[in-house]
């Protein structure tokens, strides 16, 4: 009993981290109940009441949060993130990007971007049973998806075990039904293309692999297992071979963790990062208010962001052109561009900006300060 309410207690602490942990928990718990019944026999009357223990006592962490939201929203809430995310990927929309990144915007009183309550932007809605041309597009969007995380799954260790052993466990359970009997470990296959399944419709992308960290441990898990039920069928030394195979998943899970986590470092955590604080401490040197328009790309991330984060001040967003009268209506005092955008030269031009000068970085490796900001002096 103390183990079916303590999971149902991490299972509302890991809503209140994340809201796709609810649909997961659905899964978990669907699977845990058809797993006890199957291959450990056990009465619907005992799973009901395991079953209800669990839910009773997510409940009474959920509670709270999802009583708070509806409260806000007018409706039955729980998260949305989940709407925002399949929004972007309708046929009218122009690019897998939300609103936030891609208009210039006005953001609420205390906050400092849009993009902490994104339901006041201008998301597309959207069905696949509108027409015929919406299910295609939404039958594109799967596949596309399903390519993702197949790269994604494969992509968790060098040699690509564990995503074939998910497939051969799979494929040979839907051939012969009755082994699910005998397979103790081979349940977390569902788990994982469950995971898989809440991913389909909506928004996803190659470089999303934190989506998918909970599918790493039972990707090794069956690894090792598919690969020792493999080995029996070796005729000489199978102790030893056994042993030397399941080092083997292990380095191959091992080598993809560490250059993950080097490789993950680089791209999200140094060059944008600093550029970052080295854009908020030039805007902060000036002392002026406003806020902070231009996302000053650098490896995908949005340094203006970061810089706006990093001093307390409203970020706009971004748009195209950077319409000078949107930026005067939203009183724009800094705008932040990587040097490749082509509304350098009109700002630079622009005798209502000046240039901040003197940015630069000291980074053993890195080319050039690639940021431009450009502070607002007209009215001063």
């Amino acid at each position: 009993k103390k183990t079916q309410l303590w999971s149902g207690v991490l299972w509302g602490v890991a809503y209140l981290a994340k809201a796709v942990a609810l649909p997961a928990g659905v899964l978990w718990l669907a699977t845990a109940v058809m797993f006890h019944r199957i291959w450990a026999k056990a009465s619907w009357r005992r799973l009901s009441r395991a079953l209800c223990r669990t839910v009773l006592a997510a409940g009474v962490i959920i509670a709270p949060w999802v009583t708070v939201l509806s409260l806000k929203y007018h409706r039955l809430t729980f998260s949305t993130a989940a709407g925002a995310a399949y929004a972007i990927v309708g046929p009218n929309w122009p690019a897998p990007v939300h609103p936030f990144g891609l208009t210039l915007h006005s953001v609420e009183p205390g906050r400092v971007t849009a993009w902490e309550d994104p339901t006041s932007l201008p998301y597309p809605r959207w069905s696949p049973f509108t027409s015929v041309e919406a299910f295609r597009h939404q039958c594109r969007v799967c596949f596309r998806n399903v390519r993702y995380e197949f790269n994604i799954l494969k992509g968790f260790d060098f040699l690509g075990l564990g995503l074939f052993v998910l497939i051969g466990t799979v494929g040979v359970g839907a051939i012969r039904r009755n082994l699910w009997k005998h397979w103790k470990v081979g349940w977390l296959a569902w788990l994982v293309l469950g995971w898989c399944l809440l991913f389909l419709p909506g928004y996803l992308s190659p470089r999303e692999e934190r989506y998918f960290y909970a599918c790493y441990p039972l990707l090794v898990i069956l690894a090792i297992w598919g690969i020792k039920r493999v080995g029996q069928w070796i005729p000489f030394s199978y102790k030893r071979f056994s042993l030397w195979l399941r080092w083997l998943v292990v380095g191959s899970f091992g080598v993809v963790l560490i250059l993950h986590g080097i490789m993950t470092w680089e791209r999200h955590g140094r060059w944008p990062v600093y550029a970052a604080r080295i854009v908020a401490q030039a805007i902060a040197q000036k002392g002026d208010g406003g806020t902070v328009a231009g996302s000053g790309f650098l490896q995908s991330e949005r340094v203006g962001l970061y810089a706006a984060y990093f001093l307390g001040i409203p970020w706009v967003g971004d748009q195209q052109g950077l319409p000078e009268d949107r930026l005067e209506v939203l009183g724009v005092r800094w705008v932040v561009l990587h040097l490749s955008r082509p509304e350098n030269k009109r700002l630079q031009k622009d005798r209502r900006y000046e240039e901040v000068k003197g940015l630069s970085w000291r980074i053993q490796g890195a080319p050039k300060f690639p940021i431009r900001v450009y502070h607002r002096i007209d009215g001063e």
